[in-house]
């Protein structure tokens, strides 16, 4: 069964993004979209990566001319549809989709795939709002565009502080057994966030550090992680992460994974923070008092929330390094962190 494309209307506002090195026509997105591929064009460079943009923004009349001449051509509909999405339905009508091409690689086609800027889009286009539409096996029935990428805005979660639940250890540990599918390549996963603070109000979301020894075959092993149900959205904005998120039916954070390497400095500052907090019972009230007024001031918005409590998280983080680095009751990083 497949699902049906969910209607996109036109874009209003657009600027000239880039232009295609093919015909010299001009991509035109949304101003942030526009602005996320320059960021991203711009990091694949320093990686020694080309990326080229090859089309944006298409109205719906162009799409029905596409779709037209097809037609003429003698083919189906049903044929046509596997591969150009019905007028009124294209993601580039948004002026957020992007097909994407590099030199040296046939544009448009599955062979895309095999290429390293391919591989460097996996990793690091969702850190720039950019996701692979139409994977293999996707449920429109869609043929695989490796090519074919969209920028999505997460949208504002409701910010939700619930009493400290005795069960969330419990669900840590049910998330962290089921990462035993990695094999040898994990060597330990840490139970972190507020959840993992015994007193601490929280959003009852289970955060967990995986630890591994190597995140190109961590990549490799993506699929495992998604068939688990989690969204794999690369480094998210962190060096050295992978940033996996699992939301349940109803499109409810239940759980988010930080996967590192275990000799990241990354690690070292979570399990610092994490069992600084576990020590000091005075800095956790303290904190719990910093999540209501920031949650005061925006209850509608997580992102506004984090960013609110961000620098009282900051300086507690140095102090608990500094706490850490004398301290004998903090944890080792491969330790089991529960």
């Amino acid at each position: 069964m497949r699902l049906p494309l969910p209607p996109r209307a036109e874009a209003t506002d657009l600027v000239i993004a880039a232009v295609a090195p093919d015909d010299g026509s001009e991509v035109r997105l949304t101003p942030k979209a526009a602005e996320a591929w320059r960021a991203m064009c711009s990091a694949a460079e320093k990686d020694g990566i080309v990326l080229w943009p090859l089309s944006g923004f298409r109205s719906i009349e162009r799409q029905q001319q596409i779709i037209a001449r097809k037609q003429a051509q003698g083919l189906s509909l049903q044929e046509i549809y596997r591969t150009n999405t019905p007028p009124g339905h294209s993601e580039h009508h948004t002026g957020r989709a992007l097909d994407i091409g590099t030199p040296d690689s046939p544009v448009l086609e599955a062979s895309f795939a095999q290429t390293a800027a391919f591989a460097w889009l996996v990793v690091h286009a969702p850190t720039y709002g950019f996701r692979l539409s139409y994977p293999e096996n996707n449920p429109y029935g869609i043929r695989y565009e490796p090519w074919h990428w969209c920028h999505y805005i997460a949208p504002a979660r409701p910010v939700v502080i619930a009493p400290y639940d005795p069960q969330w250890p419990q669900m840590a540990e049910f998330f962290s057994q089921q990462l035993q599918v990695l094999g040898k390549n994990l060597v330990a996963v840490h139970h972190i966030g507020s959840t993992s603070v015994p007193g601490l109000a929280a959003k009852p979301i289970i955060d967990l550090m995986p630890l591994v020894t190597d995140l190109a075959s961590l990549d490799r092993s993506r699929v495992q992680i998604e068939a688990l149900g989690y969204k794999w959205l690369g480094e998210l904005g962190i060096a050295g992460r992978r940033y996996c998120s699992l939301d349940d039916a109803d499109g409810v954070r239940r759980a988010q994974l930080h996967f590192f390497e275990a000799h990241s400095p990354e690690v070292t500052r979570h399990l610092a923070f994490r069992d600084y907090l576990r020590a000091h019972d005075e800095v956790v009230r303290e904190y719990a008092r910093e999540k209501r007024r920031a949650a005061e001031l925006h209850p509608n918005d997580v992102h506004g929330y984090c960013d609110e409590k961000a620098a009282w998280v900051r300086g507690t983080e140095q102090a608990a390094l500094r706490w850490s680095a004398r301290s004998p009751c903090a944890s080792a990083p491969n330790a089991d962190g529960g």
